[in-house]
């Protein structure tokens, strides 16, 4: 089925209301609430230590969308607090705020995501206000009314298209023009609100309802590329494929005639499949993966760098394409392993004749570190958020690349 990847949630629209900042430098306290303001967060609190910042958080864990913390502190230090977050019920978005080696902040990252802690990213000390911005819009903050959405709620979702496709734009990094566009799927509330569809997803893979959800997000697909191909726009897709449904024989005979149906030509089509849980699968899998080539249509090993591939299964693999995570690139810069990480997957990729889409850019000297790479495209905020299709037309007529010079 066509799902939402990773990127589950309209992030260009987060705004966290409030913020906790743990540190003992009441400078950091001043510079942090200052910048916390300036990008949107309308209430700061602050803690000198540790202690005093999980009291504040086991009083009232819903009352901060958002926590800032530094690991080195006196009493209580950060490593601590953030191991607790999950046992206080804390449900926001985590920073990690440090001058500690990189080593360590990432080892605490791990940690904190092992926990069940949302880890929004690490920010290396002296605060950066773009850094901050950038990981203000990774992910939204966690809803207090969370409901678990049932087979029948699915099925209604199914019946009034709530769930909807959304387009983020894939850059080509030579010429800077937009090489096509990648599907993630969203929910759309009655009142027009639009939601990442994981509950839903979620669900549907509980109830087997994979496929059917499938049809619903590709059609629509199909309808809209019908729609810009009128209007003389032919843009590459790349679609999400969940995993859950690479067991289904008949797929490639169902999405290759429904893509000829509409006037399409397969080729100009990728399926990502997410490199986290297709080891799971075997020959029918493999049977699948090749009837897909086989049809035209290209195959990306999505989020690269987050599951266990070995080479010996990428080459198993009849992939086209790989995507290098965006938890690597967006830590790049002050990490030594996630820069090593790109700097190698890119290069393997190379010499195994795969292209290369670097994900999670959205800032300058992420796209510089894009193109150093000599990966083919790159997507992210930088360029554009995932928007509806009767906004893609207009965008593509006035996208620039954010900085034409990067080099």
């Amino acid at each position: 089925m066509v799902y939402g990847g990773k990127d589950f949630e309209d992030r260009s629209a987060v705004t966290y209301q409030s913020a906790l900042i743990i540190d003992d430098d009441p400078l950091f306290h001043i510079v942090g609430e200052e910048m916390l303001r300036g990008l949107g967060v309308t209430k700061v609190v602050t803690a000198p230590e540790g202690d005093t910042g999980l009291t504040a958080l086991e009083q009232n864990p819903g009352a901060f969308d958002l926590l800032l913390c530094d690991l080195q502190m006196p009493t209580l230090d950060g490593v601590s607090v953030i191991r607790e977050l999950g046992q206080v019920g804390f449900t926001g978005g985590l920073i990690i705020v440090s001058g500690e080696d990189s080593d360590v902040i990432r080892t605490v990252r791990t940690m904190a995501q092992m926990v069940g802690v949302n880890v929004l990213g690490a920010i290396k000390k002296p605060l950066n206000i773009e850094e901050l911005d950038a990981l203000l819009k990774t992910v939204a903050p966690v809803a207090r009314d969370e409901h678990t959405v049932t087979r029948r709620n699915l099925k209604l979702a199914f019946d009034e298209r709530r769930l909807v496709p959304f387009y983020q734009p894939k850059i080509d990094l030579k010429t800077g023009t937009v090489a096509g566009l990648e599907v993630l799927a969203r929910y759309v509330t009655p009142a027009g609100q639009v939601l990442g569809p994981a509950k839903y997803l979620a669900t549907a893979e509980h109830e087997n309802l994979m496929v059917e959800l499938t049809m619903v997000i590709v059609e629509q697909v199909l309808n809209h590329a019908r729609l810009w191909k009128q209007n003389h726009l032919t843009p590459a897709l790349a679609l999400n494929i969940s995993p859950a449904t690479l067991g289904e024989l008949d797929l490639p005979d169902w999405l290759t005639s429904r893509v000829l149906r509409a006037g399409l030509d397969p080729k100009t089509i990728t399926l990502e499949i997410t490199e986290d849980r297709l080891m799971n699968y075997e020959a029918n899998v493999l049977e699948v993966l090749s009837r897909f080539r086989l049809a035209g249509f290209r195959l990306s090993l999505d989020d690269f760098g987050t599951g266990a591939t070995s080479i010996e299964q990428m080459r198993l693999y009849p992939f086209n394409e790989l995507k290098i995570d965006r938890s690597f690139v967006q830590a790049a810069l002050d990490d030594q392993f996630a820069m090593t990480t790109v700097q190698s997957s890119t290069r393997l990729a190379k010499m195994l004749g795969l292209s290369v889409v670097i994900e999670g850019v959205e800032t300058l000297a992420q796209l510089r570190l894009a193109k150093s790479t000599g990966a083919a495209q790159a997507q992210g905020f930088l360029f554009s958020k995932a928007m509806p299709a009767n906004a893609i037309a207009d965008w593509m007529s006035r996208f620039r690349t954010p900085e034409a010079n990067v080099a």
